[in-house]
């Protein structure tokens, strides 16, 4: 695996998506887009990819509002279906046919939607501590909706971030706002490299403050599951082993058994929190490597042989 990366802008109508970019295109066997997670940034990924193997071309970006990407325009709320307008920019700025996803949290939720709304584009999801969408009880998804829209609205009476902070005091509040505490300073030292820039006073922050008030669409358990049926891509889900995915629900359940009937499913434990991709890069590297090896193979002999990929594994 290439160990140096390239910066690249892929421009859009409001401006442009940061990108940070692994291998070639034409050369690498396999490309990749790596989206971060909630107030994250492409740097989430960098001891993961630098501890791959494989001959890959991975774009890892700064979803719109987070790291160095444009914000939306004045008045404009983040949606969880904006990001799929601005997934499909970014594939279609490379001139992908078939996409393979490496999604951390919310990156994840938004790799899963893809397959669900593209699902003959999408070959392979490898997420991290995510398998699924929240769900609501179908009569309170009105109610929920009211309150995003009025949390956004008020959000937009904050301040800009523009007061400046030392490095330290940076790294302090990155820990104290990420999953309780789930970073330490060596992880958080990867997403403070696109999650503020240095001006001569200190460090200002640079995401979106709005991404704290994002109007997500409310999905029922009944509207995900029929979602997900779409989705006929292969998945490999890492969890952290002290990680906020939860197994042990009936909603878990359903969408776990929904991702087993739909084509190839495997889950597995990782050492690590919600951020198991920075705690333990070189273990979820080894596992990475490893299915997408297999799944490249699978995909090959479904190919010849004409069969549809059928297999459901957990473990």
């Amino acid at each position: 695996m290439v160990k140096e990366s390239k910066e690249i802008r892929i421009p859009i109508p409001y401006g442009f998506i940061a990108a940070k970019v692994w291998g070639n295109q034409e050369e690498a066997d396999l490309t990749i887009i790596a989206l971060h997670g909630w107030m994250d940034n492409a740097s989430t990924f960098d001891p993961l990819i630098e501890s791959l193997e494989g001959n890959y071309h991975i774009i890892a970006v700064d979803l719109p509002g987070h790291g160095l990407s444009s914000h939306y325009p004045p008045g404009v709320p983040y949606r969880n279906i904006s990001w799929l307008i601005d997934l499909r920019r970014i594939v279609n700025f490379f001139n992908l046919d078939k996409i393979s996803f490496l999604g951390h949290s919310m990156g994840g939720n938004v790799a899963l939607m893809y397959a669900c709304v593209y699902p003959e584009k999408v070959e392979r999801i490898i997420a991290c501590d995510i398998f699924k969408e929240a769900t609501y009880p179908a009569e309170s998804i009105a109610q929920e909706m009211a309150n995003s829209i009025q949390i956004f609205l008020e959000s937009e009476q904050r301040p800009k971030m523009t007061k400046p902070y030392s490095y330290d005091d940076c790294i302090d509040i990155l820990i104290s706002t990420h999953y309780n505490g789930s970073l330490n300073k060596k992880m958080a030292s990867y997403l403070l490299k696109r999650a503020a820039r240095e001006t001569p006073d200190g460090y200002i922050f640079t995401r979106d403050p709005r991404l704290t008030a994002i109007v997500h669409q409310k999905y029922d358990l009944n509207t995900l599951v029929q979602l997900y049926s779409n989705a006929k891509c292969e998945k490999f889900i890492l969890c952290g082993s002290r990680g906020t995915t939860k197994l042990d629900t009936p909603e878990a359940q359903a969408i776990l058994d929904v991702h087993k009937s739909t084509g190839y499913f495997k889950l597995i434990k990782v050492s690590g929190d919600h951020y198991l991709h920075l705690a333990s890069p070189i273990d979820c590297a080894r596992h990475i490597d490893s299915f997408i090896k297999e799944s490249v193979q699978r995909t090959k002999n479904s190919s010849t042989n004409g069969f549809p990929l059928t297999e459901s594994k957990s473990s």
